[in-house]
């Protein structure tokens, strides 16, 4: 018996690990952590979403091939929906010239920049004013050196441009137009732009390009400049909603749809624990056949295997009539009360023979009875004396 018990408290931890509600425990914590896992991921992908989506593009350049031989150099160059309406944005054109002695009498000279509503049919095509969105003019010129300045800077730049890895050429980036906010609309939207050169002279070019920068202010200024505490901001508040949302849609989906019991005669109260399985008698046996005799109404523990779960049952309660004082009395003088040998011990009685537990040793049971009893005992002793 003792090495029973010995090997009943070593494999109780072993019992309790393998258990029903362990597993259910273990099962319900994988669960939770597949579900924020994937909860987690959808978070960070949303936010990605929301980034691309929110925050437009910060540099949008557009080459502006030039055209030449028919008045000034000009040359038109599509847009598309790269830019963002109620987004500033500054526009800086790049300029890289040879410094020739044509572009260097040339002096100063005027960039002209237009937005267009629609893209011309030719570089060269007409303009009409409804056409033009935004227009802007600003001067510029190549950088003046004086011959001595020019003539050691070329000396020391000849090991290099024989090399071909320098030019003899100046970049120009000339700023035509600050915080350009674009309206929404279809009308208001640019689809194209035109670049033209006004000088006294033919200029020579290699190349010209149009930059939009954009300004982020705001929300869109904060996810750019501090996009690490962004990511991690807004992907836990995706996280939580989406955690809140499941946890919600879980609990509607039990309350309207609960699980039902797959035995009659199987409940859980309250009161039950997981190391006991209770059982009680059946309502509906009871409600189809209400003269059927009940189970018991004593509650039970019976004795079970060593490690086994405990079996409990717990009688239905029945509603007792209300019964005034002269009908209790009448009801013990027409049934005595009938002693029983031992406690447990059922006898029967004038209901049809039915056998009920006694009750004895409760003192819930015999309160009622030695109450009747002493009232019966204080009315007999009033009449003797009268």
């Amino acid at each position: 018996m003792a090495d029973a018990n010995a090997i009943d408290l070593l494999l109780r931890p072993l019992n309790a690990a393998t258990s029903k509600s362990a597993w259910r425990a273990y099962l319900s914590a994988v669960l939770f952590v597949l579900t924020s896992v994937v909860l987690l991921a959808v978070a960070f992908l949303s936010y990605g979403v929301f980034y691309t989506t929110y925050v437009p593009q910060v540099n949008v350049q557009r080459v502006v091939h030039l055209q030449f031989g028919q008045g000034h150099p000009h040359g038109v160059a599509p847009l598309d929906d790269t830019l963002v309406s109620k987004q500033a944005y500054d526009v800086i054109v790049h300029l890289d010239l040879p410094r020739s002695p044509p572009n260097i009498a040339a002096g100063n000279f005027m960039v002209d920049f237009k937005l267009l509503a629609r893209l011309p049919p030719a570089s060269n095509g007409s303009l009409d004013d409804s056409d033009v969105l935004v227009r802007s003019r600003r001067p510029t010129l190549l950088t003046y050196n004086s011959p001595f300045v020019n003539w050691v800077l070329v000396t020391a730049s000849v090991p290099w441009i024989l090399l071909g890895w320098r030019r003899e050429d100046e970049q120009l980036h000339v700023p035509v137009l600050e915080e350009l906010t674009l309206s929404p609309g279809s009308r208001t939207m640019p689809k194209a732009l035109r670049l033209e050169l006004e000088a006294d002279q033919k200029l020579m070019v290699y190349k010209a390009h149009v930059e939009f920068v954009a300004r982020f202010s705001g929300l869109r200024g904060m996810m750019y400049n501090h996009r690490i505490i962004s990511l991690v901001v807004f992907s836990v508040m995706f996280y939580f909603t989406s955690l809140v949302s499941a946890v919600g849609a879980w609990t509607l989906f039990w309350t309207y749809f609960p699980s039902r019991p797959t035995g009659e005669d199987i409940r859980a109260p309250s009161a039950a624990t997981d190391s006991e399985v209770v059982f009680a008698d059946s309502s509906r046996r009871r409600e189809s056949d209400p003269e059927s005799p009940a189970l018991s109404d004593t509650p039970r523990v019976f004795p079970t295997l060593s490690g086994a779960r405990r079996l409990q049952y717990l009688p239905t309660p029945r509603a007792t009539p209300d019964l005034d004082e002269g009908e209790v009395i009448r009801s013990t003088e027409s049934h005595p009360p009938v002693e029983a040998d031992d406690e447990g011990e059922t006898t029967g009685d004038a209901h049809g023979g039915r056998r009920l537990d006694s009750g004895i040793g409760t003192s819930m049971e015999d309160e009622p009875a030695n109450t009747t009893q002493r009232r019966r005992n204080w009315r007999n002793g009033t009449s003797n004396s009268r």
